[in-house]
């Protein structure tokens, strides 16, 4: 079959498939890579959860709460062709999480894919860009190639919307493998994904962007994680490509807004150019800059996991999933409002104190039987309370001692 139809076919995207579903269908070993990843981090969870147990983790770096869950971990680099055999041994799936660096990962794939071969893996779920779709081309001959673009996209001068079309290419072509390419929009998660970004929302309050006030179809990774779930362990996924979008695109303002809300303080957006940007995050900007994703369709996520695609403002408040990075910013802001609330609870367990007391003195003197001659001058509120903290004060001067003691 030539490429430019086995691309016709694979890429209908959200064609239901014909065979039987086995939501336990057995996946054998499951490979997750990269753990560290936002999708990957979350993928390992919720198998972990499922309870599938034969799992391993690859990854250049990896959060310890893994080590405390007992996961088979294993080091894997890309650009390190030496850490692939340990990594597949006994794999018969994959979960693959391509990183934007090292940013020549596109030229080991093909050699990754060759040792899932030989390893007699059999199923792989790749996530790619959804951008990379309109980066392929019905020639074998030219497969992914700039000049064979469109003329109305501007792919042409994106390395990792190339790099990702290349891949995908490379992995279509392998029919002896049971592939699932996953085409996920911007993430979510990707506000946080940058130190700089890290440090500008928590320190100043500021979300930087180059999206030109463009619609961005931004999707939560927490969706990504359980479609790849799905297709990890259903047949139906077989030789299928899923397109994975937010409910609806939304500016970068908005997201800022959203942000602010969350975190319960201002957070003001910042358009910058594209030169304030490491060329990395420059091309996911210019991408939103060019504002294709202002009527995406909805999408296959409610296809496949029967619901609708999580929200931005969703996302946010599901911080039990977030990795550690996500999390940071949280948890700065987090420990701020709670000082403030603190205090604010202090203040508040104060004022009720004092209305407590005087409301128990005003019940006592309604009770006494006295004359008129008995009743001496009204205290105020503050001469109660003064008094009181006199006649206490012995007791608490002893606990405190003991305290020290």
């Amino acid at each position: 079959m030539k490429l430019g139809a086995e691309l016709k076919r694979i890429l209908s995207v959200g064609k239901p498939s014909v065979r039987e579903e086995s939501p336990n269908r057995q996946a054998g070993r499951v490979l997750v890579l990269d753990g560290a990843d936002v999708v990957g981090y979350r993928v390992v969870e919720r198998l972990i959860d499922a309870g599938y147990a034969d799992l391993r983790v690859g990854s250049r770096t990896m959060h310890a709460e893994k080590e405390i869950r007992a996961v088979d971990m294993v080091h894997f680099i890309w650009e390190d062709e030496d850490t692939y055999a340990a990594a597949l041994k006994d794999v018969k799936t994959v979960f693959v999480t391509l990183p934007i660096k090292p940013t020549d990962w596109d030229r080991h794939f093909p050699r990754f894919l060759k040792a899932c071969i030989k390893h007699r893996v059999t199923q792989i779920v790749k996530l790619s860009f959804f951008h990379a779709i309109n980066a392929k081309t019905h020639s074998s001959q030219n497969y992914g190639y700039p000049d064979t673009f469109a003329s109305h996209y501007f792919f042409r001068v994106v390395p990792f919307v190339h790099a990702h079309a290349l891949c995908d290419g490379d992995l279509i072509l392998h029919k002896e493998l049971d592939v699932t390419i996953l085409n996920a929009t911007h993430l979510m998660s990707n506000i946080f994904r940058y130190g700089f970004q890290r440090i500008a929302l928590k320190d100043k309050r500021e979300f930087y962007g180059a999206s030109r006030g463009e619609g961005v179809g931004y999707v939560s990774p927490n969706d990504v994680a359980e479609v790849a779930v799905k297709a990890i362990l259903e047949k139906t996924h077989k030789r299928q490509a899923y397109t994975l979008t937010g409910p609806a695109a939304i500016t970068d303002a908005k997201v800022a807004a959203l942000l602010a809300e969350r975190l319960g303080t201002k957070i003001t957006y910042i358009e910058k150019p594209l030169n304030f940007f490491d060329s990395d995050k420059a091309t996911l900007e210019s991408i939103k800059a060019k504002g294709l994703e202002v009527n995406f369709s909805k999408g296959d996520i409610k296809k496949v996991i029967g619901r609708k695609a999580e929200s931005f403002a969703d996302y946010l408040k599901r911080t039990d999933l977030m990795t550690p990075v996500e999390y940071e910013v949280f948890s700065s802001h987090f420990n701020q409002a709670c000082s403030s609330a603190k205090d604010v609870v202090e203040q508040k367990e104060a004022k009720e104190d004092i209305k407590e007391r005087t409301e128990t003195r005003n019940v006592s003197e309604e009770k006494e039987e006295t004359t008129e001659e008995d009743i001496g001058p009204t205290e105020t509120e503050e001469e109660f309370v003064e008094k009181e903290r006199h006649v206490d004060a012995p007791q608490q001067a002893a606990h405190e001692i003991t305290d020290a003691k």
